[in-house]
């Protein structure tokens, strides 16, 4: 099993990596977004996570690389 940091370094540039995030984290992340703003903004809120995680992956990998 790879480790939720080796994944997230990856995710920006291996979409496998990204879909192993999301398939480990997607419940506690929806659960706690409708607990936080409720169902109909957390629907919104749980796809800018993710794109905002893989946006993140890939600037601590390009920062990493230089």
């Amino acid at each position: 099993m790879t480790s939720d940091d080796q994944l997230i370094l990856d995710c920006g540039r291996d979409p496998e990596a990204l879909g192993a995030l999301i398939e480990r984290f997607s419940a506690r992340v929806y659960a706690f977004l409708v607990r936080l703003c409720g169902r109909d903004a957390a629907d919104d809120l749980f796809q800018e996570v993710w794109l905002k995680v893989r946006e993140g992956s890939g600037a601590t990998a390009r920062a990493g690389a230089g």
